[in-house]
């Protein structure tokens, strides 16, 4: 293993160690692997944190729209949800989507992914 390689494996291995360490359980994951996830476990919530208006103009195909600005609505419908199966969440940039994530690891939910913004989502919506 050469120098430049063994510097990255220890730069990846502090950063996962980092974010094991702050205790984040949920996974941002890049399109692709967030397509590979929808598309391979039709058992999964797909949600769409963001306002009913964008949610309208386009979704991810079988998402459905619990808008995180809309607290007690929010967590009405994610109660009403299986806990055991995986919530893969997205937004328009990320920021609200992370921020629904946040909350539903503080209340012990487990199994979540997090796409971030539908901006860089390269595939079909409706």
């Amino acid at each position: 293993m050469g120098r430049r390689s063994l510097s990255r494996a220890i730069g990846l291995a502090v950063c996962a160690l980092l974010a094991v360490g702050c205790g984040k359980s949920y996974m941002d994951l890049p399109p692709m692997q967030f397509y590979s996830l929808l598309t391979s476990n039709k058992k999964v919530h797909v949600i769409d944190v963001r306002t009913p208006q964008e949610y309208a103009d386009e979704h991810i195909k079988g998402a459905l729209n619990l808008p995180v600005a809309d607290t007690a609505a929010f967590w009405a419908s994610v109660d009403s949800l299986s806990h055991k199966t995986p919530f893969a969440v997205y937004c328009r940039s990320g920021v609200r989507s992370t921020a629904a994530c946040e909350k539903l690891e503080a209340l012990g939910y487990t199994n979540l992914y997090n796409l971030g913004g539908l901006t860089t989502w390269p595939y079909e919506v409706e």
